[in-house]
């Protein structure tokens, strides 16, 4: 006859709740490498897309006898318009209503707001890279850049930005001193939206760059001296 072999004892309690200990501390140790893995991929993400759309813009500016964009119109839904980026991004109206990611959209905003009524936009335009708004010069807004010539240090003015954020969300096509002094607010969805990596918001400037600003490295000072420094637009 066989000797019959012996049964594998099984696990004791203690034995499982070590082994889950293991589990959640490693998934602890881990967590933060997968946050940090994730911001770094949607700061690659953002960059290229402010980047993309900052060509965009300067296309645009080219073809249109060196006119600055309309604050309205950038982003006017339609590829016939001829106020629009759209066609310069390579999309189509139909294509930005979806509700998904779109390239107007900032990875990190998109995921924290979700998406919203204006195309899932997310990005803003610097109010005085605005030559007009709805097609007029608009007075209350100072803006006395009309032409790309005007434009003093375009390695300094900023052009599109992560956005300024009304009341539930909705998206502020332009961005100006005042804007970026709102703090955003995480439960009202509000504010200027500086919650990339170590609270900055990533700034496109004219000449193509991108880079990462905290709130208290904008422009600081009276109206007048903000609007006067190279980062909002002071011309020539």
């Amino acid at each position: 006859m066989k000797t019959p072999r012996p049964q594998p004892a099984g696990w004791s309690l203690i034995e499982i709740l070590v082994a889950v200990a293991i589990v959640a501390t490693l998934a602890c140790l881990a967590f933060p490498a997968v946050q940090t893995a994730r911001s770094n991929a949607e700061q690659v993400q953002c960059t290229a897309k402010l980047k993309n759309l900052a060509t965009a813009g300067l296309h645009w500016i080219n073809d249109n006898n060196c006119a600055m964009p309309d604050a309205m119109f950038w982003r006017f839904p339609s590829e016939t318009h001829e106020g629009s980026l759209l066609p310069y991004l390579g999309y189509t109206a139909a294509q930005l209503n979806q509700r998904k990611a779109t390239p107007l959209s900032c990875p990190a905003s998109f995921r924290e707001i979700g998406p919203n009524a204006d195309w899932n936009r997310s990005y803003s335009m610097n109010i005085y890279a605005c030559g007009s708004e709805n097609g007029q010069r608009y007075v209350p807004y100072d803006r006395s850049i009309a032409r790309f010539q005007q434009v003093n240090q375009p390695s300094r003015m900023a052009f599109f930005m992560d956005g300024n954020f009304l009341a539930g969300g909705v998206p502020e096509r332009k961005v100006g001193p005042a804007s970026v002094e709102t703090a955003w607010s995480g439960t009202q969805k509000t504010g200027f939206y500086d919650r990339h990596r170590a609270e900055r918001a990533n700034v496109v400037f004219m000449d193509g760059h991108v880079q990462p600003i905290a709130r208290d490295e904008f422009p600081k000072g009276t109206p007048t001296q903000q609007r006067l420094d190279a980062f909002w637009g002071a011309i020539q």
